[in-house]
């Protein structure tokens, strides 16, 4: 949006400037720089959408950290496996699977509640922990 608001801004600068001065070639300068920014913008999204169709760890998520977050919580023996994704633009997902320290069901169950909390602090909005 806020290219749209400048690219704009500068269509209409350019359009006053082309009626004060009767200078044309300022059309063709700022139809080009304005394409020049249209084409940016859109290898991001580009990039972006490559990401999310592929599955691909979104570009702000730390992979290491949120390993790390996991391994070391008290009640987790093994992180067996661990798949980041994007969901879409807002939206990440993460599984993993893995070995409790303790074998009590109930303390298994905290241990993976905990595990969910931590992971959506992380900014997951999807969490899935099997337990093996």
């Amino acid at each position: 949006m806020a290219f749209d608001m400048f690219f704009s801004i500068a269509a209409m600068v350019a359009g006053v400037l082309i009626l004060i001065t009767h200078q044309t070639w300022i059309d063709a300068v700022v139809g080009l720089g304005i394409g020049v920014g249209l084409l940016y913008a859109a290898f991001g999204i580009v990039r972006q959408a490559t990401t999310i169709f592929l599955e691909g760890v979104p570009r702000d998520v730390d992979i290491k950290e949120v390993r790390s977050a996991i391994r070391s919580h008290p009640g987790v023996a093994k992180l067996s496996k661990l798949y980041v994704w994007a969901i879409d633009s807002d939206d990440y997902a993460a599984c993993c699977i893995i070995s409790p320290s303790n074998n009590g069901h109930r303390q298994t169950e905290a241990t993976r509640k905990e595990l969910e909390v931590i992971l959506k602090d992380l900014g997951f909005n999807l969490v899935i922990i099997e337990i093996r």
